[in-house]
């Protein structure tokens, strides 16, 4: 987003390109800054699908488009941090759809997924075109700007209202 942002503002394509780290850095910078007077709030039922996922013995990765250091600081000011081992960040790959792979790629070299199928839940279109591209099985939350036929359309094999209805998601995933 940054590189289009500099190409349509009439920055020389080559020119954004190289400018990315710098611009990662300053935004980093003024995410810190920014957030000293920010207290984040947790979706309703986060918290408590983070613990059943865990106690079941999931392993968590996260996929985002943050900055990977912005998207560690924002998961470590709400206490949620500790229940993700590994992620794919925009400052991995600017596609999303690479971020996917990324976080597969690291479970993998983790000795995680042999022989499992991984699960992608996520509340944006983005996500669930990037579970079809690796073949994850997504879940759509409706608790973005998307609605559940939309995450549908994209791809979603089943969506959910809320982070609430953690029996809804055991039943998709054949716990219950």
């Amino acid at each position: 987003l940054i590189e289009e942002a500099l190409i349509r503002g009439g920055v020389d394509p080559e020119r954004a390109s190289a400018s990315l780290q710098d611009c990662e850095r300053s935004l980093v910078r003024h995410y810190y800054r920014l957030s000293l007077d920010d207290t984040p709030e947790l979706l309703p039922g986060v918290v408590d699908l983070l613990d059943s996922l865990s106690e079941e013995g999931f392993v968590m990765g996260l996929v985002t488009g943050n900055l990977e250091s912005i998207a560690w600081s924002k998961l470590r000011s709400v206490g949620i941090d500790h229940y993700f081992s590994h992620g794919g960040f925009s400052s991995d790959h600017r596609d999303r759809k690479e971020l996917v792979g990324i976080a597969i790629e690291e479970f993998g070299m983790r000795g995680g997924i042999e022989g499992l199928k991984p699960i992608l839940i996520g509340d944006a279109i983005q996500d669930m075109q990037a579970a079809s591209c690796h073949k994850v099985f997504p879940i759509g939350v409706c608790t973005g700007v998307y609605s559940a036929e939309q995450l549908k359309d994209a791809g979603a094999e089943t969506t959910m209202e809320d982070l609430v209805q953690v029996s809804a998601l055991y039943k998709t995933l054949g716990l219950t």
